[in-house]
């Protein structure tokens, strides 16, 4: 029975424990690479976000040149985060808000009627309308 259990049961066993030890090891090795590349993407991403808010820094410079240079520089990284122009654009704000001396674009529209802070405004409005509106439907759904 035990030369039975040996020749023919224990080899089957090592075999499972083999697939099983392969596998994890590809999973681990799959979960670190794909870590890896969505790093490297993100790096790529941020810096091409940078270079093109810098270019409104130049004379012409337009939001449609630094859009344009984040779409032809990283578009692996645009694909792997599903980012549509309208994101990239959004993406773009926190870049250009950050440069050492704000574009004459961006000047020239804070110079009329105080156009940033009204767009402010009504986002906080229409924010704190929205959170409004979300409290009366769970209040009422609560009150069902």
């Amino acid at each position: 029975m035990k030369e039975l259990l040996m020749t023919q049961l224990l080899p089957e066993l090592i075999n499972y424990l083999l697939l099983l030890l392969l596998g994890a090891i590809f999973a681990l090795f799959h979960r670190w690479t794909g870590i890896q590349i969505d790093a490297r993407h993100r790096d790529a991403l941020q810096s091409a976000l940078a270079n093109g808010a810098k270019l409104l820094l130049q004379p012409g410079g337009t939001i449609d040149d630094a859009l344009n240079y984040v779409l032809q520089s990283v578009p692996d990284a645009l694909k792997r985060f599903r980012l549509s122009d309208d994101r990239v654009r959004e993406l773009l704000e926190p870049h250009v808000l950050s440069l050492p001396k704000l574009p004459e674009i961006v000047t020239s529209i804070a110079r009329d009627d105080h156009a940033i802070e009204d767009a402010v405004d009504a986002g906080i409005r229409r924010g704190l309308k929205d959170a409004v509106a979300s409290g009366e439907r769970a209040a009422r759904s609560i009150l069902r």
